[in-house]
């Protein structure tokens, strides 16, 4: 049994604390961070960690009472202010991300764990990282020989299935859908975030890639089950870029800077919400393609062709 079929996810949250037995908070590694959770998220690698972000839950307070009937009637909805962004998300709640340090969830009166996840490790998590000042990518990444490997590229475009199809071929899955760069002195590098994929995904790419499911590396690990070399707390640095876009025949092939560019920019979109266009991101951006290379990862759309584009990207990879 894996960590994500420990808990109820239909399991309505509500927003009254006298509905829930009060636990010990949850503590978590992921995106570098050590996280400190009111709310069970088998998502992220529980650790024994000092934290940097804390995660509250406030029964007290409606979705009503923080943001206005205007913004309720959208289903996705940005409030900017002093060091606090409120996000509210239709039924799920209100997010209220502050400084970098704390997201505080007013849950929906019917919101269920599994749509209050949904929202925080998305779009809620990526403003939390932005704020942190890293560079948020809409990508997966695989740990390929002590080196990451991020595929970007839209949500029908493959990301997930193409991590999973490397995750089983024996590569580290390190994040799936989210990956949030940091940037020094011309080293960029990422650390696992949420190194877990849904189960669909894993059992298409086990089937096309004829790998037996005993070699997958079993979901929900606990830290202590790392080998210090793989441990998630420890960032790794970015091998190559790959953008995923499907066309007839499978190849890789370089893109120029200003394409990358240009892609790079749509795909740092987790945080869109936000209009978040401004220098500093320009310049992540521009750093991020000076620090390692671009590619344009073309792919027929079929699951058929995966455990073979996996192992061209691996071989590619490789010989950075």
């Amino acid at each position: 049994m894996n960590r994500l079929d420990l808990i109820d996810s239909d399991r309505v949250l509500g927003r009254h604390p006298q509905h829930h037995q009060q636990s010990p908070p949850f503590t978590y590694c992921a995106y570098g961070l050590g996280i400190q959770s009111d709310l069970h998220l088998p998502e992220f690698i529980p650790a024994k960690v000092d934290h940097d972000v804390t995660i509250h839950v406030d029964y007290d307070r409606a979705p009503d009472d923080c943001v206005s009937a205007e913004m309720t009637k959208q289903s996705i909805a940005v409030k900017l202010s002093h060091g606090e962004v409120a996000v509210y998300v239709k039924d799920s709640g209100v997010f209220l991300v502050q400084n970098g340090t704390e997201i505080v969830v007013i849950p929906a009166s019917s919101a269920s764990e599994q749509q209050i996840r949904e929202a925080l490790l998305g779009k809620v998590m990526g403003i939390l990282l932005h704020q942190r000042l890293q560079l948020v990518l809409q990508a997966s990444a695989v740990n390929i020989n002590g080196g990451a490997v991020l595929f970007l590229g839209k949500s029908s475009q493959g990301k997930s299935a193409m991590a999973a199809a490397l995750q089983a071929q024996g590569w580290d899955l390190m994040t799936d859908q989210m990956a949030a760069v940091t940037l020094d002195q011309g080293v960029a590098k990422i650390s696992s975030g949420s190194p877990t994929l849904n189960a669909p995904l894993a059992a298409a790419a086990e089937q096309t890639s004829g790998c037996d499911a005993s070699l997958l590396p079993p979901r929900g690990q606990q830290l202590g089950d790392y080998p210090p070399e793989n441990s998630p707390q420890l960032p790794l640095p970015i091998r190559g870029l790959y953008f995923l876009s499907t066309g007839p025949e499978q190849g890789i092939q370089p893109l120029k800077s200003h394409e990358a560019m240009i892609k790079l920019i749509h795909h740092s979109g987790l945080v869109a919400p936000l209009r978040a266009r401004g220098t500093r991101q320009l310049l992540q951006c521009a750093a991020l393609i000076k620090a390692c290379p671009v590619y344009r990862l073309t792919h027929p759309r079929s699951l058929s062709v995966l455990s073979d584009m996996a192992s061209l990207l691996a071989c590619h990879a490789m010989q950075l």
